[in-house]
């Protein structure tokens, strides 16, 4: 069992993913041969919580072992999602995450919702 020790580390909240279905052979065996895939998944869906969520910072890194990756002697860590605290509009995220190539080629659409849900009151 590994010891549970407390360590310095920056504010917020993560998440680390360790043993994923090993009391499962079959869906870890699965899990292993679709990898690829299932990372891409995970990412498009991070991606869009980043950019939708603009109100927190975003940080995912992916860290590769030598079990996941047979041709690498260590463990690496890539960064593969970061968004900033000045992404604060809904523009500046799609930005950093999906790049400003990607932004320039989307149309603005504005839509005023007032007319049909009234004002709203302020409690």
């Amino acid at each position: 069992p590994e010891s549970v020790k407390p360590i310095p580390r920056s504010v917020g909240t993560t998440v680390t993913v360790k043993g994923l279905f090993e009391t499962l052979p079959v869906r870890r065996v699965d899990m292993q041969k679709r990898i690829k895939a299932q990372r891409m998944k995970l990412m498009k869906m991070m991606q869009g919580y980043a950019i939708l969520c603009t109100n927190i910072q975003f940080m995912v890194t992916d860290n590769q072992t030598a079990n996941s990756q047979p041709n690498k002697s260590k463990s690496k860590s890539d960064l593969r999602l970061a968004t900033s605290e000045s992404s604060n509009t809904l523009e500046k995220r799609t930005a950093s995450v999906l790049g400003t190539k990607f932004l320039a080629g989307l149309t603005r659409i504005e839509v005023d919702l007032t007319s049909l849900v009234g004002p709203v009151n302020a409690q």
